[in-house]
């Protein structure tokens, strides 16, 4: 009797063991242009050609790796969970398509060009993280837009700095990269907007 109770639960034990061994699944996340944003109107591009440099992204976030800060001077890597898309890459893409969407400048060119361009936007990148210090879960992403005129030799006529964090309750991913998302589009829409406020005397 005893043995032939043992029987039934030595086979659950065998399937529940087979479940646990199943492979875990990769995720990936992609960073997009989120929000609506409109122009004032009678705002008119500036016709000039503008090149979107690549962003430059501090060597411990470019890779598709997502950083997750612990310590003031510790982060890790999530081990399933990535980016589908290099950050800088991303993150230039977006700044292209924001220009072009909102017609800033007459042609908006990227990567290997015979033009030359009037301006140049560079984007300096210093960190895009989780950061999970002082128990809270936060999106964080900080760097630099910059407005580079190139007549006259190569000057920067604007500087518009990121420094910006979002609390994240649920401490999930996907709302880790709608966060970014986010706020690297409102701070585009910012620089931008003092771009063209600029605009008559550039």
């Amino acid at each position: 009797m005893k043995k032939a109770a043992l029987i039934p639960l030595l086979v659950f034990l065998l399937l529940a063991g087979c479940r646990s061994s199943q492979p875990v699944v990769q995720q990936f996340y992609l960073l997009e242009l989120e929000g609506s944003y409109q122009w004032p109107e009678g705002v008119a591009s500036i016709e000039q050609v503008c090149e979107v440099a690549e962003v430059r992204i501090a060597p411990a976030y470019a890779t598709h790796q997502i950083a997750i800060r612990e310590e003031s001077h510790q982060i890790r890597y999530f081990t399933f969970n990535e980016w589908a898309e290099r950050p800088g890459q991303r993150l230039g893409r977006m700044i292209v398509d924001f220009l072009e969407e909102h017609s800033v400048f007459g042609d908006v060119i990227y990567g290997r060009s015979a033009i030359t361009p009037s301006y140049i936007i560079e984007t300096d990148i210093d960190y895009i993280e989780v950061d999970a210090r002082e128990a809270s879960f936060r999106a964080r992403i900080g760097g630099e837009l910059r407005l580079v005129s190139t007549s006259g030799g190569r000057q920067v006529v604007l500087s518009h700095r990121i420094e910006r964090y979002e609390e994240l309750p649920g401490k999930n991913l996907n709302d880790f990269a709608s966060s970014v998302s986010r706020m690297f589009s409102e701070e585009l829409y910012g620089f931008t907007a003092e771009l063209i406020q600029m605009a008559g005397g550039i």
